[in-house]
């Protein structure tokens, strides 16, 4: 199972990469200070599932811990590039984001609990 400083560290690593990756495609000016502010929101996004549905029983996974919910947020993020209404530093906020919580539930359904569907 994995545990709260590898959500952080995937999350914060997924963070950084949807930045660098995003500013490459988009031809945006990679910047350090950018990339620290990825890996810092990225981390939390990482940790977001088990502070919204804390491990306190081996069946805490529910809701925001499900694979419905993974569809839910990838929907999200893909409507959000989209978007006209969204600047282009919002739109990689929510990459980011949206990364590093997909980071979150990504490392749990590789334990023997899995993700529930709903």
């Amino acid at each position: 199972m994995a545990r709260r400083n590898e959500h952080i560290v995937i999350g914060a690593c997924a963070g950084g990469i949807i930045y660098s990756v995003y500013c490459w495609v988009a031809d945006k000016e990679w910047s350090l200070k950018k990339f620290s502010q990825s890996l810092g929101l990225g981390a939390l996004a990482g940790m977001l599932p088990d502070l919204m549905e804390p491990a306190i029983n081996p069946n805490h996974r529910a809701f925001f811990h499900s694979l419905g919910f993974s569809a839910v947020v990838s929907y999200g993020v893909k409507y959000a590039n989209k978007s006209q209404a969204l600047t282009d530093a919002q739109k990689s906020v929510l990459n980011v984001l949206g990364a590093g919580y997909l980071s979150h539930l990504g490392l749990d359904i590789m334990t023997p609990k899995r993700l529930p569907l709903v």
